[in-house]
């Protein structure tokens, strides 16, 4: 019943996320005064992105893996499920681009976005589009779009939850061994990333 009603969470969180991203972008002092009060912090991008992805390592959690061929399996799919967005986004993105073109300087004066104003400064070609998911998931290039860092970071949470699973399936089986093994893996993991994280707060979670 919790999964059923988590899987309809995204469709709230990806709205939520988008718009408030999208509505500090524009030079509206009141809201972003708002948004730094206490009570405006679920009006912050931040706040969605957490939930997001405390959500999406709860999920991936409930992924059973209980051999090696689950676990490559289980990897590639997600490597797949991650993909497939990236390069449709990014083919968009490149159409748009050959039809439309930039305006970038023309619309900087309704935005006070660093990365809006500066992005697209180098040509993309077909071979920049076909390599888009591999330069993003595997070599944390983002040429087509800056934010498509954070689904590297997502991916490697998915990876190191895969092989989790499958080390308390086979492997460490006592529940002291299981706290202790998550504790230093959510530690290195908030050294490193808090995206990766905050993915992995929501394997225990689970």
């Amino acid at each position: 019943h919790s999964i059923a009603q988590i899987d309809d969470f995204p469709v709230a969180q990806i709205c939520s996320t988008a718009s408030f991203h999208l509505l500090p972008s524009f030079d509206i002092s009141p809201f972003t005064d708002f948004c730094d009060t206490t009570i405006g912090l679920v009006f912050r991008e931040g706040f969605w992105l957490y939930l997001f992805f405390i959500a999406s390592g709860y999920l991936l959690a409930q992924t059973e893996v209980k051999n090696i061929r689950e676990l490559i399996f289980q990897s590639l799919k997600r490597f797949v499920r991650l993909g497939i967005p990236i390069f449709f986004s990014s083919f968009v993105i490149i159409v748009l681009l050959h039809i439309c073109g930039l305006h970038n300087q023309e619309t900087r004066a309704f935005f006070t976005n660093e990365w809006y104003q500066g992005a697209y400064s180098s040509a993309l070609s077909v071979i920049d589009l076909l390599k888009s998911p591999f330069d993003v998931l595997l070599a944390n290039k983002c040429r087509f779009n800056s934010p498509y860092w954070v689904l590297k970071e997502m991916f490697i949470a998915s990876l190191i939850i895969f092989l989790w699973k499958y080390l308390r399936t086979r492997i460490i089986k006592h529940p002291f061994f299981q706290l202790l093994f998550e504790g230093i893996i959510l530690y290195m993991a908030g050294r490193y990333s808090y995206i990766l994280c905050t993915c992995l707060m929501g394997m225990i979670i689970s």
